[in-house]
């Protein structure tokens, strides 16, 4: 299963369109949260939420998910980078992985206030 969950059964092409659509899961799922606050709060109401403290927790609890996957994977880059040399791409990739969820997760929450 893992060339069809990595998407490496037929060279880069088909790591680019798994990307492709990784990234498209992820932004529908987004998008699609961004606008149901935006409709609710145009008809006037709030967004299908609990409260003020459960939206603060669940961003808490988003961010330290983000944490320990970040923590993931830097000890991952560390067990490589002693076996053979990792380019400084990864170092900038994993950091903007980083940034990017932790910008998006906020945000997210951000639009549910």
């Amino acid at each position: 299963m893992d060339p069809l969950h990595f998407g490496d059964f037929a060279g880069l092409t088909s790591r680019l369109v798994w990307s492709v659509f990784g990234l498209v899961l992820s932004a529908s799922a987004l998008s699609g949260a961004i606008l149901m606050a935006r409709s609710a709060r145009q008809r006037g109401g709030r967004p299908r939420a609990a409260g003020r403290s459960v939206r603060w927790a669940g961003l808490i609890l988003g961010l330290a998910v983000i944490a320990v996957a970040a923590e993931g994977g830097w000890a991952e880059y560390v067990d490589f980078s002693r076996a053979a040399p990792v380019p400084s791409g990864v170092y900038v990739v994993i950091v903007g992985w980083i940034a990017v969820t932790a910008a998006a997760t906020a945000f997210w929450f951000y639009e549910l206030r």
